[in-house]
């Protein structure tokens, strides 16, 4: 997953490769991404509750408890997204401008003249693959927030599933608990499922373990 840093400096890239008279459509294509990178506190709220809800099918998943042949079984048809959360982030829009050929790009470049009137002329630039990112990037947000709560939801619908069975059936006995101490735990969360580069990207204040800068991105596990 491409960072903010990493598409600000391939679009610099671009314009510098660029015809000079197209600066205001990089300008454009720059406030976008800003905008994109500036989530709400809706947004936040919904991450951490996706999140949670994440951690709690992850246990479901991972402690057996008693007589556990009675409870139906979990849902496997997972959303996307749910094993690493970063896939629902910039998605095409991220990978057009990381990959796209350069010479390509530069040739889609054009202008035309413009009168202003009394004012003279004005030339203007166009480029089609510019023109699709902003549109991206505008749109991007709300289809990601879609996509956060259809895991959320995906996660309660599978642990209310086996609730029913827990409170009738007296299957609460725990017989092999979730035995990774907190830093695999934070590890997998975090880094494996993606929630760090989220947290980190969109700048959010979203709970991380103090300790977690120590762990690194690496997985040991």
């Amino acid at each position: 997953m491409y960072s903010k840093e990493q598409i600000t400096a391939r679009i610099a890239y671009l314009q510098s490769i660029s015809p000079s008279g197209a600066s205001s459509l990089f300008s454009g294509l720059l406030a976008a991404l800003s905008n994109y990178f500036t989530r709400d506190e809706e947004f936040e709220k919904l991450l951490r509750k996706t999140f949670l809800r994440v951690i709690s099918d992850f246990f479901s998943r991972t402690i057996v408890v008693e007589h556990a042949e009675l409870l139906p079984p979990l849902r496997t048809d997972f959303p996307h997204g749910y094993e690493n959360v970063t896939d629902i982030f910039g998605g095409e829009v991220f990978k057009a401008i990381m990959e796209i050929d350069d010479a390509i790009f530069v040739a889609a470049f054009r202008s035309e003249t413009q009168s202003n009137g009394n004012s003279g002329t004005t030339v203007v630039w166009t480029n089609p693959y510019i023109t699709v990112w902003v549109a991206g990037l505008s749109s991007s947000p709300d289809a990601e927030k879609a996509e956060l709560e259809a895991i959320g939801e995906f996660c309660i619908n599978c642990n209310e599933e086996r609730a029913l069975h827990y409170d009738f059936l007296e299957l609460g006995k725990i017989q092999q608990p979730y035995t990774k101490d907190k830093h695999s735990l934070a590890k997998k969360m975090y880094f494996e499922r993606g929630y760090d580069w989220v947290i980190t990207n969109f700048n959010l204040n979203v709970f991380e373990p103090y300790y977690l800068p120590e762990l690194g991105g690496d997985d040991d596990d």
